[in-house]
């Protein structure tokens, strides 16, 4: 019954949400957004029952919270496929969307298939594990300036001749290299003298991800 109740008010947060943005807003990424919201949403109602019996997301302890997020991610990508697309169809840079979708996407599926990695990874001391929402955050956040900036000046350069193409290579590369780099939190913990699945773990691994976020930013315009 508890469970009922939250889907409905759920339901009526995400139609009240999308009335008060449609009265701010005439982006028509929102106008995609907002029914692949709908459709996630009912999706996940529907499929619930049978994820949970597959994946042991109940009760929401520690690890039942990682594979649910997880699955969220997962079940939410074709919005995002689809959203990034879109944006890069107004923005008249389909390749860009295309890169942005990846960006996004890639970390999803990614910890999908290690679903036992970031699931199973509680300290018996505490901590956070390996949260997957903070190692999507990571991920996404040298995408955007690596992987999405590759696919965008990549369709400038097929439109235009500029930047070199060396430089979307290279920024697509190295996007896709640095975002898998992030996303392997326990192969860090191997040689790190301390565990990265506590709290100081995740400050660490925001640490790699900005020094990882300056190389790139380093060697990709050292090609201009």
């Amino acid at each position: 019954m508890h469970r009922v109740k939250a889907k409905i008010l759920a339901f009526i947060g995400i139609v009240i949400y999308m009335i008060i943005m449609s009265t701010l807003t005439k982006n028509i990424i929102f106008y995609v957004l907002a029914p692949l919201s709908v459709i996630t949403f009912l999706i996940w109602c529907i499929c619930e029952e049978r994820l949970n019996e597959k994946y042991n997301l109940q009760p929401f302890d520690k690890i039942g919270r990682n594979r649910t997020i997880i699955i969220i991610g997962v079940i939410l990508s074709p919005a995002f496929f689809i959203t990034s697309i879109v944006y890069g169809i107004t923005g008249n840079n389909v390749l860009g969307g295309l890169g942005l979708a990846i960006t996004i996407i890639y970390p999803c599926i990614f910890m999908f298939i290690r679903m036992e990695t970031f699931s199973n990874s509680i300290s018996e001391k505490g901590g956070f594990g390996y949260f997957p929402a903070s190692y999507f955050l990571f991920s996404c956040g040298i995408g955007i300036f690596t992987t999405f900036r590759g696919f965008s000046a990549l369709n400038f350069y097929l439109n235009t001749g500029n930047p070199p193409l060396e430089f979307a290579i290279v920024a697509i590369f190295l996007g896709l290299l640095f975002q898998t780099i992030v996303l392997l939190p326990d192969q860090f913990n191997k040689i790190i003298p301390f565990d990265l699945r506590e709290r100081k773990g995740l400050f660490f691994m925001f640490v790699i991800t900005v020094l990882l976020y300056v190389i790139s930013q380093d060697l990709i315009f050292s090609l201009i």
